[in-house]
């Protein structure tokens, strides 16, 4: 008996269970990537979520999350919780975060 693989099952052993398989077989999406209705109603929602949320605070909220992500030894999560309750948008708290930190920019290595 050898000992076992420390990154996972093999191909040859690697098997879903039933339960996984059948949902797999039954679950169909909602919309599929070729929809070509889903840009535009992800768009309306961004756009009826950004007029029906308290954007003063959601302001002040983006504004903490700057404070916050200057200290190094702070966590930003529990602003970025606020943040999405209140409605603001991943693009809204990217684009603050961005600002700060600026973007990665990986090297490739050849």
């Amino acid at each position: 008996m050898g000992f076992p693989n420390p990154l996972g099952p093999t191909s040859a052993t690697a098997r879903p269970s039933r339960s996984t398989a059948l949902a797999c077989r039954t679950h169909s999406p909602r919309t599929s990537s070729n929809d070509e209705t889903t840009a535009e109603r992800q768009i309306n929602r961004l756009r009826r979520v950004r007029k029906e949320r308290d954007n003063a605070k959601v302001s002040a909220l983006l504004e903490q999350l700057v404070k916050v992500a200057k200290d190094p030894s702070a966590n930003i999560m529990p602003v970025t919780i606020d943040l999405v309750r209140e409605g603001a948008s991943m693009g809204d708290i990217v684009e603050k975060l961005k600002k700060l930190w600026g973007t990665y920019r990986e090297n490739p290595v050849y």
